[in-house]
């Protein structure tokens, strides 16, 4: 049921990262990358933690970890294709995150019908499409960075 809304709500990005190396090549340099914390800076932007394991061809991804900012989760899959490897996953907000979400609609409902009656939720439309389009906006972000991130992981371009 909880995947159902997710869906519904469109909180969940699937995508594709091709690399030019082996599948070997690509998984030593995932589980090398992943040993440790991977952690990004940035000039105007906050500091953003990632974590993750590989299994097998399977890949789990967690981040950014940051001060106020959702947590997404990556699962994805590698698979071969000759002197290629591609790795096709999917991404969504963390359950917690999502809750966390829920709560606030509550939230600014709740305070809506106590300050101003029934009245009010003429209001609520507009609250939650802000709600709605931040997190979107947070997707493409992250989305974006995500990607070029685990692609640079599997070609070993990571710390060098």
């Amino acid at each position: 049921m909880l995947q159902a809304i997710k869906n519904f709500l469109l909180l969940r990005r699937l995508f594709t990262v091709k690399v030019e190396i082996p599948i070997a090549s690509a998984r030593i340099n995932l589980a090398k990358a992943l040993s440790q914390e991977i952690v990004l800076t940035g000039e105007f932007q906050l500091t953003r933690r990632y974590w993750g394991h590989l299994s097998d061809n399977h890949l789990t991804f967690h981040g950014p970890r940051a001060n106020r900012q959702f947590c997404f989760l990556v699962k994805g899959d590698l698979r071969d294709e000759g002197s290629q490897t591609r790795l096709n996953g999917k991404m969504h907000l963390n359950t917690g995150d999502f809750y966390q979400l829920c709560g606030s609609v509550v939230t600014i409902f709740v305070l809506l019908l106590f300050m101003f009656r029934w009245n009010g939720m003429i209001f609520l439309p507009f609250f939650v499409g802000f709600i709605f389009g931040m997190v979107q906006w947070h997707f493409q972000w992250y989305a974006e960075e995500i990607t070029q991130l685990l692609t640079d992981l599997m070609a070993g371009e990571w710390g060098s």
